[in-house]
């Protein structure tokens, strides 16, 4: 008898579980004795204005890139969410099987695919997601304003791995695709967590996208010119509260996205873990920035979770 690994494990779950250990891990390294971590590591954990003040980033400055290409990802996860939405609709609503090039994809990364969650969860969470995709590549591309600061080649690789990696555990949730009879989508399965999901979603949604606008601003003039790359202190909305309410609200969307889908598998919650252990710990970093570049910061402001953390 023929063993293989993927018999085993799937692929998509390897990936989430070894990008949050190296998180934590770099992380854990970086907070505890900040001056004692190993450079390589400092230099491909930090980017943005955290990068420019500490001189360990300098060992990878020959394969960093502009942070403002931010927007690549986010272009390239319209692409992808566009098409898969597309194929779920044409499946849940149709009753058609995926493509067979999709379903191939899908297998090979999630081999041992299991899902408990129904059809109407996985098409409002795919079509959550995808708005919030688009919502984030307008922002890159139309609101927000960048320095010249640079980010490590990993980073910008990894937002790829992200996206399509989100999409991949979305599809990996999603109930016989590749089946002679396709669930079809209701109106009348809607319930209770999905509309509390939504709606916490919609919150979430809003107050990113209000973040940005307010950070955007602090480099524009009431005409929408840009007039400084200089940073400043954000005032207002949730800024009043964390630092970092844009990584805050980060986190709310996959959790209210969590509660839409009701019952998501493993894959859907290691990519959880990535997700919150990549935001926490950049949110950290930023709020870290701004309580040593700025002495007048508010004393009162956490990192990311308001009054808590």
């Amino acid at each position: 008898m023929v063993f293989t690994l993927l018999d085993v494990v799937n692929p998509l779950d390897v990936f989430w579980t070894l990008v949050t250990l190296a998180m934590v891990l770099a992380s854990c390294c970086y907070f505890v004795k900040k001056d004692a971590a190993p450079g390589l590591l400092t230099a491909a954990m930090l980017y943005g204005k955290v990068a420019e003040t500490n001189k360990k980033t300098r060992l990878l400055k020959d394969i960093s890139i502009p942070k403002r290409w931010f927007k690549h990802f986010y272009q390239f996860g319209v692409v992808i969410f566009t098409f898969c939405t597309l194929c779920m609709m044409r499946s849940y609503i149709f009753g058609l099987p995926l493509p067979s090039m999709v379903s191939k994809v899908v297998s090979f990364f999630e081999p041992q695919q299991s899902t408990a969650a129904s059809a109407t969860s996985i098409l409002l969470v795919q079509v959550l997601e995808t708005c919030q995709v688009y919502r984030r590549c307008y922002e890159c591309t139309f609101v927000s304003v960048y320095s010249n600061v640079r980010m490590h080649i990993w980073h910008y690789l990894m937002g790829y791995f992200f996206y399509f990696g989100v999409q991949l555990t979305i599809l990996a949730n999603a109930p016989g695709l590749s089946g002679f009879t396709v669930p079809k989508f209701s109106v009348l399965d809607i319930s209770a967590h999905h509309i509390i999901g939504i709606a916490v979603f919609l919150w979430a949604f809003y107050v990113q996208f209000d973040s940005h606008l307010r950070m955007a601003s602090l480099r524009k003039d009431p005409k929408g010119s840009v007039v400084t790359l200089n940073h400043k202190i954000p005032h207002g909305g949730m800024f009043t509260y964390v630092s970092c309410p844009h990584y805050m609200a980060e986190l709310v969307i996959y959790c209210a996205l969590s509660l839409v889908l009701g019952k998501p598998n493993t894959t859907w919650w290691l990519m959880m873990a990535w997700n919150w252990s990549n935001q926490v710990a950049i949110a950290f970093l930023s709020h870290n920035w701004y309580r040593e570049n700025f002495s007048s910061y508010p004393k009162t402001r956490k990192a990311i979770i308001p009054f808590v953390l």
